[in-house]
């Protein structure tokens, strides 16, 4: 009989009268994070289980470590709640993220969908390409801020809603990643280069630490502001410049607003710039009454 950690006390057969085998099996975890692994065992019995005997794996010099991802989930749009748009939430979000463009050019082998420019294939004219601004501040930029979390559920739903953000605007064409601690955003391409290592970054990630927002406010593409804990609205410095549309992505749903998309029971708010919902006819009447 094997026994692993793993496989949460539980023990399997091994196949007799061969000189080795081979066990596959399944496990998952609750959480994400580092995970470190106890030695396996075998236990030798006979069908009588008169005489036992186990035999411990050799301990290595450190244990076994794995490290546990944090999960990707869809964008839907219709969560338990019935406040988030009838619109599909991914397709919303990737075109609410739209980047501004130089112009366009003839189309180029494995561009992505995304970047076509379909009205010259409409016209059946010569098939082109979208051309994005050089500088990469154009790019939709994904900002993670755990503080605030009432439980550790909470703050594992941020990151898993920060990583499916991010995760579907990296097949789009690209995003960047803001995590607490880090001065800079880490590129992810449409390629999905430098995922990975944002992916293990973001199963990491602490109840601790603000993200630096130094610059955020003054990018040309869209911000998706993931906050741990409920607030209304983004911090001041994502205020937003020239339209650029400004996302809150909270773990309840705001009084009064609907949402544009749901993920790992986090809303999506439109915010500020392209796409926010005009105020309503009250808020509209209290400022000119000065209130």
């Amino acid at each position: 009989m094997l026994r692993d950690p793993l496989l949460l006390g539980a023990a399997t057969a091994l196949p007799v009268n061969r000189r080795g085998g081979r066990v596959r099996f399944e496990t998952s975890f609750a959480r994400r994070g580092r995970r470190r692994l106890a030695p396996t065992s075998v236990a030798i019995a006979d069908p009588l289980g008169l005489a036992t005997r186990v035999v411990q794996a050799a301990p290595s010099q450190r244990d076994d470590e794995i490290l546990v991802l944090p999960r990707i989930e869809p964008l839907t749009c219709a969560p338990s709640g019935g406040d988030v748009a009838p619109t599909g939430g991914r397709t919303w979000l990737l075109a609410g993220a739209a980047v501004e463009l130089d112009g366009i050019r003839p189309l180029r082998e494995g561009t992505p969908a995304s970047r076509i420019f379909w009205p010259s294939l409409a016209r059946a004219a010569q098939p082109q390409e979208r051309v994005l601004h050089a500088d990469d501040d154009g790019a939709p930029l994904v900002v993670l801020d755990p503080r605030g979390a009432t439980s550790e559920e909470q703050l594992d739903g941020a990151v898993r809603a920060a990583a499916s953000i991010a995760h579907a605007l990296a097949h789009a064409g690209g995003c960047s990643v803001l995590l607490p601690g880090d001065r800079r955003p880490a590129d992810v391409e449409a390629t999905l280069a430098g995922w990975p290592h944002v992916h293990a970054r973001l199963a990491l990630v602490g109840a601790n630490g603000a993200p630096s927002l130094v610059g955020a406010g003054q990018r040309r593409g869209a911000v998706i502001f993931v906050s741990a804990r409920m607030r209304s609205g983004p911090p001041p410095g994502l205020a937003g410049a020239r339209g650029a549309p400004r996302i809150l992505v909270v773990p309840a749903a705001i009084p009064e607003r609907t949402a544009a998309f749901a993920v790992a029971g986090y809303r999506g708010y439109v915010v500020g710039g392209r796409g926010a919902p005009p105020p309503s006819r009250g808020a509209v009447r209290a400022a000119r009454l000065g209130a």
